[in-house]
């Protein structure tokens, strides 16, 4: 005969050490952010917590800042000078995680006027596990407005409006020649929109945004990140 008791305090056993292992796993998985700004630097003036502690960030148009370690949790909430009435901070801005990511890669937008939620900044989100985006590739990021087609070293592929690809690309002693042509719709023909050399090593990740630039043309806005290969 089964014992019911018995049974049910087997599987208590059960469930308490599974959640014990993945509370533990949970806690052992780091994450962490980068952060860019699109406009103006965000210099020490944001800030968000981490456990107990306070921490500033630093983000430009430059580069990628440093790696920001943070709790896992649906967003992340910066905040700056302001109170309220009792006291407590202000959100300045907010950004909401992609589910499953462990390092994301936060765009800061200073606004004109505080939004109707009461935030000065608009924070845009792009997952960037090593994972997905490993050193050693390049992911090109379409912000253009126009159907592109790209040939970089012996690689080619087109790209959608708004559409993002990873591309991995063998390590050379040489510069890598990379060409990237527009669709004319109207014209029903592809046009030459860009051309130059670019570096690339292994132990580097280059992100790509193709932007439209003057006189109808377009530009490309990199990011590298250098690291060792896992």
């Amino acid at each position: 005969m089964i014992n019911i008791p018995i049974i049910k305090i087997f599987l208590a056993i059960l469930i308490s050490s599974f959640l014990l292992l993945s509370s533990s796993n949970l806690r052992a998985q780091s994450y962490e952010f980068q952060a860019i700004s699109t406009g103006e630097p965000v210099l020490r003036t944001l800030w968000y917590t981490e456990g107990s502690k306070k921490n500033k960030i630093v983000a430009t148009a430059l580069m990628r800042s440093e790696s920001y370690k943070y709790d896992l949790g649906p967003h992340i909430i910066f905040y700056g000078d302001r109170v309220d009435e009792e006291g407590k901070p202000i959100a300045e801005a907010i950004a909401d995680l992609p589910i499953g990511a462990t390092q994301v890669l936060l765009f800061f937008n200073k606004l004109k006027n505080t939004n109707e939620s009461g935030q000065n900044y608009d924070v845009s989100v792009l997952k960037d596990d090593h994972s997905d985006f490993p050193f050693g590739s390049f992911r090109f990021v379409n912000a253009s407005g126009k159907m592109l087609a790209l040939k970089i070293s012996n690689e080619e592929l087109t790209l959608a409006v708004g559409e993002s690809k990873t591309v991995k690309v063998k390590a050379s002693t040489k510069d890598l020649g990379v060409d990237i042509g527009t669709y004319v719709e109207e014209e029903d023909k592809w046009q030459k929109g860009y051309s130059s050399m670019w570096g690339h090593r292994e132990n580097l990740r280059t992100l790509v945004f193709i932007a439209n630039g003057p006189n109808g043309g377009i530009r490309t806005l990199r990011f590298r990140e250098s690291g060792e290969i896992k």
